[in-house]
């Protein structure tokens, strides 16, 4: 049921960074084992769309995640009706599929479920069964084994037809059918290794809506699309450690869209076809404290979908061992940092395999945290060796502080730690700050918001 909301697995648990591939599941009014394939090319822009390793199995109203080596797919209804199973494929060289092979099937055959990924985890949230439902079950995914499914935290409502999404540190749930009438319901719960918290009840959509889809990045959800209300209609919410501010419009989509499924690379909102069975596809700016700009054509599917899954990889794509981020400093740090922690040593952490960086990207391992008792890690590489500039910014766009000066090779993942404190080594006020990369010869830098909590 990814048409109902964001797909979206990073490969650190963290606010969606530059994505490189994009792929679209089933779908369309009587369903399909289509799976198509694109290409995050920078500055909002899309490729040509491939054909990928089919599915094994004719399904819509399906949900798709990704931990950037596998793809997982949850079935909706087939073929046969509504199904319980759950497939993954490795993700290969230039973004193609390998062979599905089945997994621990679903507790039951949801219809119109929502699965999220958050740091080796995947949480299924409500869906149909004879009427909605308030079921959450959780199952690690390593290597594209699912563990199993366990019971967590049921949800306070049935839902159906609804959209869901994470930041790495919540869940979050927009919009819903329920029984008929629908609803303007948000929702958001704390996520960890493959537990689930209270569930809390947060500002209210603007309106009535289901069949909608949201994401989460950069300390804001977006949520757009959707019936009967939002047709056209996309708007913004601040979400800071699960709490959900007033909603805000911003610029419409240029079509109706419900049953339609949107992604992010952090930088771009990109939207995806629509019921009942539409090929458009659109990307829009993100630019800064939930505003968007216009929504601009992308190259359209190669045939119309609605009800469909989608799902980004997030960085690099490569089966060998994900790189690790562990802070360069090991000391646990207290609640007053020592100046020591306040080093910087951007140097390479591992080589990315040749040809596989299309576009320069940016990643912070979290999008909220809070300073003298964690630290923040921000990654980035470029496409061509360069001179680059790291800086943390405020959010009326002062400089904070420098991580980074230096020239970056080409095909080579650099790191820098921030720990809270600016150029006087004063830890920051509680508030939105932006992560910012320039590229020497580049127009537009590349930036991630996080929240800073004090």
């Amino acid at each position: 049921m990814g048409i109902r909301g964001l797909t979206l697995a990073a490969l650190l648990a963290a606010a969606p960074a530059h994505a490189q591939y994009v792929y679209v599941l089933g779908g369309g009014g009587s369903g399909s084992v289509d799976v198509y394939m694109s290409q995050f090319l920078g500055g909002g822009s899309l490729a040509t769309w491939q054909s990928c390793t089919p599915l094994p199995v004719l399904v819509k109203e399906t949900w798709a995640a990704t931990d950037g080596a596998y793809l997982y797919v949850f079935y909706g209804v087939g073929g046969s009706g509504q199904l319980s199973d759950c497939y993954s494929a490795p993700i290969q060289g230039g973004g193609t599929l390998g062979a599905w092979s089945s997994q621990a099937a679903m507790p039951q055959a949801y219809y119109q479920p929502c699965v999220v990924f958050a740091a080796g985890w995947l949480y299924h949230l409500g869906g149909w069964v004879s009427g909605p439902l308030t079921d959450v079950n959780s199952s690690s995914a390593s290597g594209g084994v699912l563990s199993g499914w366990n019971t967590q935290t049921a949800l306070p409502v049935g839902v159906a037809e609804h959209a869901a999404c994470t930041d790495g540190s919540y869940a979050y749930l927009c919009g819903n059918y329920g029984s008929g009438s629908g609803t303007n319901l948000v929702i958001s719960a704390p996520i960890a290794g493959g537990s689930v918290g209270a569930w809390t009840y947060q500002t209210v959509l603007p309106g009535i809506s289901w069949a909608g889809t949201v994401v989460a990045t950069g300390g804001y959800l977006y949520y757009a699309g959707g019936t009967p209300n939002f047709g056209t209609g996309v708007y913004s919410a601040q979400s800071i450690a699960g709490n959900v501010g007033g909603w805000s419009s911003q610029n419409p989509l240029p079509v109706t869209q419900y049953e339609t499924a949107m992604v992010t690379d952090g930088s771009y909102l990109y939207i995806t076809g629509g019921y009942p069975s539409t090929s458009d596809c659109y990307s829009a700016p993100i630019t800064g404290g939930g505003s968007i700009g216009g929504w601009v054509s992308q190259p359209a599917f190669p045939v119309g979908r609605g009800e469909h899954s989608i799902a980004a990889v997030v960085a690099v794509v490569s089966n060998t061992p994900t790189p690790s981020f562990t802070p360069t400093r090991t000391r646990t740090p207290t609640r007053t940092p020592t100046s020591a922690a306040a080093t910087f040593v951007p140097t390479p952490t591992c080589a990315i395999p040749i040809g596989t960086v299309v576009a320069p990207y940016l990643l912070v391992d979290k999008n909220s945290f809070t300073p003298g008792e964690e630290f923040l890690q921000v990654v980035w590489a470029v496409k061509d060796s360069s001179s680059v500039q790291v800086g943390i910014f405020d959010s009326a766009g002062e400089k904070v502080k420098d991580l980074a000066i230096e020239s970056c090779r080409s095909g080579t993942l650099y790191r820098a730690v921030w720990d809270g404190r600016n150029y006087l080594d004063r830890l920051v006020t509680g508030n939105i700050y932006v992560i910012r990369l320039v590229i020497l010869g580049d127009k537009q830098p590349i930036e991630r918001r996080i929240a800073v909590l004090r």
